[in-house]
């Protein structure tokens, strides 16, 4: 059997849906503050010897409240766009107020070694000796 809705029954399931309403577009709202807030400000690309692969730099500069940070990172990826990209040099410069000045000089030895330049006050956050059969020499730029 059903009972019939009072002023007060409808007051109170008014007020629920408004409190839903507002709840759901607080939590949309605050999602789209969540996106990828980033810009590459600089970018080298070196291939293998061989051409199976390239060597990737980049310095990219992310914003956002509490989140701004620059930092230049180093990977290989295949020619092909096949797999991720690996990681091989991650840094950062704190004190540098252009981003676009925070670079690096790559080049290759010869087909087994990889030398990587970077500035002389970048802060490590990562870094690797040994890609494969790849000797990855990493130093301060002089």
């Amino acid at each position: 059997m059903h009972y019939p809705l009072t002023g007060l029954k409808i007051d109170n399931r008014l007020a629920g849906f408004l409190k839903l309403c507002i709840f759901s577009l607080a939590v949309g709202a605050s999602l789209a503050g969540c996106s990828d807030d980033s810009a590459v400000v600089w970018q080298k690309d070196l291939r293998f010897p061989d051409g199976s692969s390239v060597v990737v730099a980049r310095t990219t500069q992310y914003s956002g409240p509490g989140t701004a940070a620059v930092f230049t990172t180093v990977e290989i990826a295949r020619a092909d766009g096949e797999r991720k990209p690996v990681e091989i040099l991650v840094f950062e410069v704190p004190n540098e107020t252009k981003p676009a000045t925070i670079t690096v000089d790559m080049s290759w030895i010869d087909a087994t070694h990889l030398d990587i330049a970077y500035p002389k006050n970048a802060k490590l956050n990562f870094r690797a000796d040994i890609y494969g059969k790849i000797n990855i020499r990493s130093h301060p730029r002089q």
